[in-house]
């Protein structure tokens, strides 16, 4: 705890273990206690980020102990020690004005990042990979968006964000499922459903107002927003999808496109439809396509597709419907031949 000694109001705040014992009281072996009752000469200084801190997650004013109270009178009865009646009057209503208004911008930065969220986006046809403040890792599709709590640590559960598609590796902070403490929680938030997990890999797919879940590892809860919603609690192999108010369950091997061949710029086509291929590819690239039969929409597809690139998807679908490719103001025209 030597460390501690040399912290600034700033060293604090940033510092994760402190945030902890301040939050949940969590102190290992007594350490801060002990570290306390050496009466460190930053005192003042770790008392004033802990009322920081307690304000910030609370949003009530904190009124500091007695102590603390005593030492900033000392501070101001020293820094005005020596002068005149009138001038320290002065200085102290100089004093405590710098206070408040320092103290309101403090406020009005903590509130600010306590509440903003990160944001990472891909763009059209761009992979990413993001590591979490807790060393949980997501892979991110084509034209898709994270969010996620600037002040992760700060924040009594970690959450997520997600528009588009993403594949989530979720890291345990707790070995035993039956006992999950609220700070330990992994919510992902997808339209209107939530996925609750403890530690697990599972893929979720958020397009044209539909929510595909897919879980391959581990254990998730899935609910939609509201009062009253019924968990469902999915296993491994298991798949649920969210469409006007409704949550169809179903199996992975039974789903027309397997969700991870996107990682690999691909589609596993098990009876796929040529229109959910389309739709892939404008989610994908941003591209429009627009075939002059409307009946072909309707055929199906087997086997494995490549969408590495426009370039190639377009070729594999020309190949499929007999059909030449002409490009207009960035609209792709499919006619058959």
């Amino acid at each position: 705890m030597e460390k501690y000694s040399s912290y600034t109001f700033s060293d604090f705040i940033d510092d994760d273990l402190f945030i902890n014992w301040v939050k949940y009281g969590v102190d290992v072996n007594g350490r801060w206690q002990e570290w306390l009752n050496t009466q460190p000469r930053n005192l003042s200084e770790y008392s004033e980020a802990r009322a920081y801190v307690l304000t910030i997650i609370s949003g009530d004013v904190i009124k500091d102990d007695a102590q603390n109270q005593q030492l900033v009178w000392e501070r101001v009865e020293q820094s005005i020690a020596g002068t005149e009646q009138r001038k320290g009057t002065i200085r102290r209503l100089r004093v405590w004005s710098s206070i408040a208004a320092t103290t309101m911008g403090l406020l009005l930065g903590g509130w600010w990042y306590y509440n903003s969220k990160v944001e990472i986006a891909t763009g059209f046809g761009e992979h990413r990979t993001v590591m979490l403040p807790d060393n949980s890792v997501i892979s991110l599709n084509a034209n898709s968006q994270i969010k996620y709590y600037r002040a992760w640590s700060w924040h009594a559960m970690r959450e997520v964000w997600l528009k588009g598609e993403a594949l989530f590796d979720v890291k345990h902070l707790n070995q035993q499922p039956s006992n999950v403490k609220r700070g330990e929680q992994f919510v992902a938030h997808a339209g209107n459903l939530n996925v609750q997990v403890l530690g697990t890999r599972f893929n979720i797919k958020y397009r044209r107002d539909k929510v595909l879940v897919a879980l391959l590892r581990g254990k998730i809860s899935v609910s939609k927003n509201g009062k009253g919603s019924v968990p469902y609690l999915m296993q491994p192999g298991a798949a649920v999808e969210y469409d006007n108010g409704q949550l169809k369950k179903q199996l992975i091997s039974s789903l027309h496109d397997k969700p991870l061949a996107w990682t690999e710029h691909k589609m596993m086509a098990s009876g796929i439809t040529v229109a959910a291929i389309i739709d892939n590819f404008e989610d994908t690239y941003g591209n429009r396509i627009v075939v002059d039969n409307p009946t072909l929409l309707n055929k199906q597809i087997d086997g494995t597709i490549s969408v590495r690139t426009r370039e190639s998807t377009l070729y594999m679908l020309a190949n499929l419907l007999n059909a030449t490719v002409q490009e207009r103001d960035g609209v792709y025209y499919l006619k058959s031949k």
